[in-house]
């Protein structure tokens, strides 16, 4: 009979620390559980062009709010987004100089003449070219 109580006795000691050790278990799987959260998060406005004309690139920044929690849905690797701007064409002004008068020749009063020379044609708008090419003035051999 000392026996029984002693195996009770130990039968009992192990049925309380398993009931403990399961009720401290799903204590701490309570407090280790957690509400699934899907990142949060949004894309900046884009911000200025890199040019004026002829094709610039402009940014967009992701700005992370919340990370996920629990299995929730990663956010995106990217954080920036690159596009284009300000793609059309940019101005061209006329580019030109005069050339040299020509001598000035024969007796007394004479004339003397001198052209434009473009380097650079208009294009995209630009500043067109002078339409008056050729300038014609007096001069004097003083012979």
């Amino acid at each position: 009979m000392k026996n029984f109580f002693l195996v009770l006795l130990i039968v009992s000691a192990f049925l309380s620390a398993l009931f403990d050790l399961s009720e401290s278990w799903g204590r701490r799987r309570r407090i280790r559980s957690c509400n699934r959260q899907d990142c949060t998060y949004y894309w900046t406005s884009y911000g200025s062009c890199s040019r004026t004309c002829g094709g610039g690139k402009q940014n967009q920044r992701l700005v992370i709010l919340r990370y996920p929690t629990c299995g929730g849905t990663a956010c995106p690797a990217q954080r920036y987004r690159t596009t284009s701007c300000n793609t059309h064409c940019c101005p061209v002004d006329c580019a030109w100089s005069w050339n040299s008068w020509s001598p000035c020749r024969g007796c007394g009063m004479s004339k003397q003449t001198r052209t434009m020379r473009i380097t650079r044609y208009p294009s995209c708008g630009g500043t067109m070219c002078p339409f008056i090419r050729k300038q014609t003035q007096n001069c004097n051999t003083g012979v």
